[in-house]
């Protein structure tokens, strides 16, 4: 995806005031950690850092005995 610096540079602002709510609210530390882990995703998605899905299942889940 490709993205103008301007628009980028908005996105990014947005991103830290986004995030700055996020902790100012009352959900859980969990909570958000996911809030903030997805959206700065999709932003590093939109300056190419980011390819969805290729880390999927890294850690696949152990069967217990």
């Amino acid at each position: 995806m490709t993205i103008s610096p301007p628009i980028l540079t908005e996105i990014e602002s947005a991103l830290k005031e986004y995030c700055q709510t996020v902790l100012d609210s009352d959900l859980s530390a969990a909570s958000q950690a996911i809030y903030i882990n997805y959206a700065d995703n999709f932003v590093r998605w939109m300056r190419g850092e980011f390819d969805p899905g290729s880390r999927v299942n890294p850690h696949p889940l152990r069967t217990r005995k």
